[in-house]
């Protein structure tokens, strides 16, 4: 399950990293969208907590794909967390998610 969140983490990086096909040339008649790239975010950290011990996380999340006028995106992303240390250690928290957004 470990290497399966790392691959999901690892596309939504390069997937919002990488120039989309899918962006137009030419300007599209209609009301103007300031969004048309895609975008993505990864981040991480290391909390203390009372109680169940040092706990590590990331999380990341970004476009797969965006259509030609920017109106739908498909969003992947997941997160991962895990007890290093304490009274909780090994204990696991993790989760993904696909996301269809569509704006009219």
């Amino acid at each position: 399950m470990r290497s399966l969140i790392v691959l999901v983490l690892l596309g939504v990086v390069l997937a919002a990293a990488a120039p989309s096909p899918f962006q137009p040339t030419v300007r599209q008649p209609g009301p103007a969208r300031q969004d048309h790239g895609r975008r993505g975010e990864v981040s991480g950290g290391i909390d203390r907590q009372k109680g169940v011990g040092t706990v590590v996380h990331g999380r990341g999340s970004g476009d797969a794909w965006v259509s030609r006028d920017g109106n739908t995106r498909v969003n992947v992303g997941g997160h991962y967390g895990r007890v290093v240390s304490g009274p909780a250690k090994g204990a696991k928290d993790y989760g993904g998610h696909v996301n269809l957004e569509h704006r009219f």
